[in-house]
């Protein structure tokens, strides 16, 4: 199991996703440039049931989306996480931002720090 602690960079802060981060989730989810490379736009039903999904395997196995936050102002710019690649034992690396975030180099901030 990976640790599930909050990790703290620079800049950021890494954590589980809680209830209280649906909203912000789903203003990443349902953003067409944010979900262009990922699959498209989800429903607030899909988004809420992926990220309620993310916090049950990050609580069992610490692999899932985590919530990445600004440390400044605490507010949730998106998502980056480790999770097991299309039924394989290969992990992969994968995020989401707010475009409104996009170029500050806060993915690879987050990478790096969880990798």
């Amino acid at each position: 199991m990976l640790p599930i602690d909050p990790i703290a960079t620079r800049r950021l802060l890494i954590r589980p996703f809680d209830e209280g981060d649906l909203d912000a989730a789903y203003q990443v989810n349902s953003d067409p440039e944010a979900r262009r490379f990922t699959g498209g736009v989800v429903s607030r039903v899909e988004s809420d049931r992926g990220i309620r999904g993310h916090i049950d395997r990050i609580s069992r196995s610490g692999l899932g989306a985590r919530a990445v936050a600004e440390s400044r102002s605490g507010q949730v710019i998106g998502y980056c996480g480790l999770q097991r690649f299309a039924d394989t034992d290969e992990i992969e690396l994968f995020y989401g931002y707010a475009t409104h975030v996009w170029g500050r180099g806060f993915a690879t901030e987050a990478a790096a720090a969880l990798v």
